[in-house]
């Protein structure tokens, strides 16, 4: 065995700076929150050949005493914290006091301050960690740092990273964050001499969101605030027209750091669960203010994971928030956002068409202060069609009837018919809307069952004739292990030797039962082996969307006017559980600017 012996200094260096500095991306990040911690109001970020070849970070903070700039390049040298229980209240973005050594260690560096009211600054340069200068120079105050060269004296090091557009892209990813995070501070950043983006520093975030994303997303953004004793969060959601297909535009903050937090991610998701559909994210730039004891940021030395005190407080309370905030704004899209999500891939930039903004007739909390005075258009004789608020004749009462009543109207609108045997159109006022009848039934239902199953108040009625239904092996073990659940989602099962059910109760809703063939389409998906662990809100999903009518079903107008005042009682009335939209509108000033009337 070799003799053990304690390394030099600068192969300690270059071992931390593999921690410290795993890529460009890395050090531009050490270098702009050095940068932001120096209470710089003005940021400039300059990038070539991915950050490899250049990184140049200049700015107008408080700069560096010209005595402590080569103190600042020694490993744990800050002025950020002083005794180990300082990390309990740290508010600082850098405080290990790590990274400048570890960026000298790996590439050619050069550092530029002057503090205010100074006459001149200092400038020193440093090669593999080895100071080559150190002079006295005229200079405007703050500080500039360049580096160049990034890992030339790790060729195995180098050999790690990617094509110089991929750092470039992983940069830029990160300074949209920067960006986002600190709405009050100017950023410009530059990428092989081109401007790729310019804050102003005005202290709104949605400038910024309109900067970074573009007008379409920042028009489709809504503000959230909410303040419960020691912590609050504020920012922008997106409507769930503009979700993502990944989770890039999700963007968390605490106390002004930008933290990756599966925690959070989970929070806003559930929150956004029945109004997206499935593989597409919510856009969201969430800031959480706590005291800084809630939060341990000392995990990594890249400080993007932490740690939270009371975890469960805290996503209950994000939770929360995003729900209440999107029950009480307008979610239904325009016929010109419909089509974009319909034409744009969900991930390319956007461009600069006009996005259309409009109010949505919620049913007001306090309608009382809502006018009407038009009833809606009905058929003289109604035809034929199925009734999807009344009972079927295959089923005799087990118990009292449950009526549900018809919420009262709110809203003054007129039903103009039916299109594709899908559709409805409705007028109100200068606008169209045109609803997907099953979407719209799927959400009534929905909401009804899950009201119904958390207050255990499921309904049931009897089938008249029992039905009886054959299993395979795997079948009847799935339905066995899932009795309960089917029980209380107002099913009542009964075996009937080794492969065959007997179905005596269905659920009961708006009187009406679910047809024993939509039971059997239930139970299809019920009974596959890749639903088979789904949760009991998922089950519910899945059966509101078997029991509601659909597309091609027949149903009058009556029957779509009941629809109509279901959905609009609903706190959200605007997306089926899957996340489809029930309904999307076109204003009058659209259609006369299609005909050129305007």
């Amino acid at each position: 065995m070799a003799k053990i012996e304690i390394l030099d200094t600068h192969t300690i260096n270059q071992i931390a700076a593999g921690e410290v500095v795993e890529r460009p991306s890395s050090v531009v990040k050490e270098l702009v929150e050095n940068s932001i911690d120096a209470s710089a109001s003005s940021i400039t970020v300059e990038i070539k050949g991915g950050g490899i070849e250049l990184i140049r970070i200049t700015d107008n903070g408080t700069g560096i005493e010209k005595d402590e700039i080569e103190t600042a390049f020694l490993r744990h040298a800050t002025s950020k914290i002083k005794l180990a229980k300082d990390l309990n209240t740290v508010t600082s973005l850098g405080f290990r006091g790590e990274a400048l050594a570890s960026i000298a260690a790996v590439s050619m560096v050069e550092l530029i301050s002057k503090k205010p009211k100074q006459i001149t600054g200092k400038r020193v340069v440093f090669e593999g960690g080895e100071i080559n200068a150190s002079e006295e120079v005229a200079c405007p105050e703050g500080t500039t740092f360049i580096m160049r060269n990034l890992f030339y004296n790790v060729p195995a090091r180098k050999a790690f990273l990617k094509s110089p557009s991929t750092e470039g892209a992983k940069i830029s990813d990160y300074l949209y964050k920067l960006a986002l995070a600190n709405p009050h501070i100017s950023f410009k950043y530059f990428r092989d001499n081109k401007l790729i983006f310019q804050t102003s520093g005005n202290q709104e975030l949605k400038p910024v969101v309109f900067q970074l994303y573009g007008k379409d997303i920042a028009a489709q953004t809504i503000p959230l605030y909410t303040k419960v004793e020691h912590i609050e969060i504020a920012g922008l959601l997106g409507k769930p027209s503009i979700s993502r297909g990944n989770r890039n535009y999700e963007n968390f903050f605490i106390n002004g750091r930008f933290i990756n937090s599966a925690l959070l991610q989970k929070a806003v998701e559930e929150a956004y669960k029945t109004l997206t559909m499935v593989g597409k994210f919510p856009v969201a730039i969430l800031h959480l203010t706590m005291p800084p004891e809630q939060v341990d940021v000392n995990v990594h030395p890249t400080k993007l994971e932490v740690r939270f005190k009371n975890s469960q407080s805290l996503y209950d309370f994000v939770y929360e928030s995003v729900l209440m905030t999107i029950r009480e704004t307008n979610m239904v899209p325009t016929i010109s956002e419909a089509k974009q999500i319909i034409a744009k891939p969900i991930d390319n930039k956007v461009d600069s068409q006009q996005v259309l903004v409009e109010s949505f007739f919620v049913p007001h909390k306090t309608p009382e202060k809502l006018q009407f005075d038009k009833l809606v258009n009905k058929p003289e004789t109604p035809q034929q069609s199925p009734k999807i608020f009344e009972p079927t004749i295959q089923v005799e009462q087990k118990t009292k009837s449950v009526t549900q009543p018809l919420p009262k109207r709110g809203i003054d609108y007129d039903i103009i018919g039916q299109i594709f045997e899908t559709y409805w159109l409705i007028k109100h006022h200068d606008k169209v809307f045109v609803m997907d009848q099953h979407a719209a039934h799927e959400r009534v239902l929905y909401e009804k069952f899950m009201q119904d199953y958390t207050n255990s108040t499921v309904h049931s009625q009897q089938l008249l004739v029992p039905e009886t239904i054959n299993l395979s092996p795997l079948e009847m073990n799935t339905i066995k292990e899932n009795i309960d659940t089917l029980n209380k989602l107002g099913f009542l099962l009964e075996i009937f030797g080794d492969s065959d059910i007997i179905v005596r109760e269905v659920p009961y809703i708006f009187n009406m039962a679910m047809p024993i063939s939509k039971f059997k389409v239930f139970l299809e998906d019920f009974r596959s082996s890749s639903n088979i662990y789904l949760s009991e809100e998922e089950r519910i999903i899945t059966m509101s969307c078997k029991a509601a009518i659909k597309g091609n079903d027949k149903i009058d107008m009556v029957e779509c006017d009941k629809l109509v005042q279901f959905l609009l009682a609903l706190d959200n009335p605007y997306s089926c559980p899957h996340g489809r939209p029930t309904l999307i509108s076109m204003q009058k000033i659209d259609i006369e600017k299609l005909f050129k009337r305007v």
